[in-house]
C-alpha cells in the first residue's frame, strides 16, 4: 500500500482553498490556490502533519469539499476500484464505494494498476 503524496499538500491547504478543490487541478483546473496567508517558508520539519493513513495504489487526485471537511479520492483494492470519502480532520473513512475493475487483456499498466482517474465532487444544490 502507498500513501498518496498529494495528501499532505492538500491537507495543508484544505481549509484555505476557497470553494474547495472539487476536481482535478482545483476549482479552475490550474493547480493554483488563491493566496490566503500561506506560509512562504517552513521549518526543517515541514508543516504540521494532521494525520497519516495508507490506502491502496492509485493515481487519483485528492478532492476537498467546499467546507474543507471532507476529502475524496480513489484507489485500487484487488480487482476493485474504490471511491472513498474521508474526514479531513481525522482521516477516518466516512464512506466507500467499490466497483469491479478487472484488468483486461491488452491494458497498459506500465505506470501502475490505477485507478487512472479522479472522481468529481458536485456540491448539493441549495
Amino acid at each position: 500500500m502507498r500513501l498518496l503524496p498529494a495528501l499532505y499538500w492538500i491537507l495543508a491547504v484544505a481549509s484555505l482553498a476557497a470553494g474547495g478543490w472539487p476536481q482535478w487541478g482545483g476549482p479552475t483546473r490550474n493547480f493554483q490556490v488563491p493566496d490566503a496567508g500561506l506560509a512562504t517558508s517552513w521549518t526543517d520539519q515541514g508543516p504540521k502533519r494532521l494525520w497519516k493513513r495508507d490506502i491502496g495504489f492509485g493515481h487519483s487526485s485528492i478532492l476537498v469539499d467546499d467546507g474543507g471537511q471532507r476529502l475524496y479520492t480513489m484507489y485500487r483494492s484487488g480487482d476493485d476500484e474504490v471511491v472513498i470519502s474521508l474526514d479531513a480532520n481525522t482521516g477516518q473513512t466516512l464512506w466507500e464505494f467499490r466497483y469491479p475493475a478487472p484488468f483486461l487483456s491488452g491494458m497498459n499498466m506500465d505506470v501502475g494498476p490505477g485507478p487512472h482517474a479522479t472522481a468529481s465532487y458536485f456540491p448539493a444544490q441549495k
